[in-house]
């Protein structure tokens, strides 16, 4: 299989381990051709139709991510992929409040849809790719700080879909309960996970969607704490493997001084054999080279977690 990998590249550095990264380790189960930003013959005078002279691909697949959306990236908009006379798979790296997802890929001829966080209705064929966690990067620490719960990532401004975000963080920096970590990416992010007993991961507020560093903590041995995580059970079967809070945030101050103040190994052990077992890279990659061969092979879409 030959898969031609478009990347808008227009992304924080950081990101790029859920969305660059990740998906280059296909080339160790196929033919995979990059074409991107970072590439240095890129060129963008060149379009679709060369792109499938000079590549020659089965398949291609396209990251759509929010910012892409909201600054009209070529790749995606300008009915560049429209182009393409093989079958394009669009893989929704991020999950925000999208209208008119339904209409705009059937509008631009997308073949096959993956959902990385959750998933939404679609009348385009679709299947659930989860994230993952590196299992090279992010491994158990010792986890020993206990004193406060930590935070990386983005506060979301000017995003509504962040509000409850940024009212959790206000509210646990109050009552000083709060590590907040900006801007660490790498190995900088992957060894701070490992020495916090507790992490706030927090989702997209009334969306309560997975988020890539979940799996990132639970591999670290940092305990998650998130709002319920929308198909959990699905996730993680019938094992407690986060602690959870209300949205209102009723509970938020009261769970975080219980999990620091008590022993929640279990918890810990919990997610992090699961994770091991079924959310690393090593085993989401396999299962996107299987939903990809069995889609052009065999017109079966392959849904490895049901959906």
């Amino acid at each position: 299989m030959k898969v031609l990998f478009l990347n808008e590249g227009d992304r924080k550095k950081h990101y790029s381990r859920i969305e660059r990264d990740f998906f280059l380790k296909l080339g160790d189960l196929c033919h995979l051709s990059v074409y991107d930003l970072d590439c240095s013959y890129y060129d963008k005078r060149i379009g679709a139709g060369e792109l499938e002279r000079l590549f020659r691909p089965d398949l291609v697949l396209v990251l759509y991510t929010y910012y892409m959306r909201v600054g009209k990236g070529r790749f995606l908009y300008n009915h560049f992929i429209d182009k393409f006379r093989v079958p394009v798979v669009v893989v929704e790296v991020e999950h925000h409040k999208f209208p008119d997802r339904d209409n705009w890929y059937r509008k631009h001829g997308v073949d096959l849809v993956l959902f990385r966080g959750a998933v939404e209705k679609c009348s385009v064929p679709s299947a659930w790719l989860p994230f993952s966690a590196n299992e090279q990067e992010f491994s158990l620490g010792d986890n020993s700080r206990s004193d406060k719960i930590l935070f990386v990532g983005s506060d979301g401004v000017g995003n509504s879909d962040y509000k409850l975000r940024r009212d959790a963080l206000r509210l646990l920096d109050k009552n000083k309960l709060l590590y907040k970590a900006d801007g660490l990416q790498g190995r900088d992010y992957a060894e701070i996970l490992k020495q916090f007993k507790c992490g706030f991961a927090c989702g997209l507020g009334e969306l309560h969607t997975l988020i890539a560093k979940v799996f990132e903590m639970m591999a670290c041995g940092c305990v998650v704490l998130d709002q319920k995580i929308k198909y959990d059970e699905i996730l993680f079967g019938n094992k407690k493997c986060y602690f959870t809070y209300r949205d209102d945030l009723s509970d938020l101050v009261d769970i975080v001084r219980f999990v620091l103040n008590n022993d929640v190994s279990e918890i810990r052990n919990n997610a992090y054999e699961i994770v091991s077992k079924f959310h690393t890279d090593r085993v989401r990659i396999m299962e996107l080279y299987e939903i990809l061969t069995s889609f052009l092979y065999k017109g079966e879409i392959y849904k490895p977690w049901g959906m």
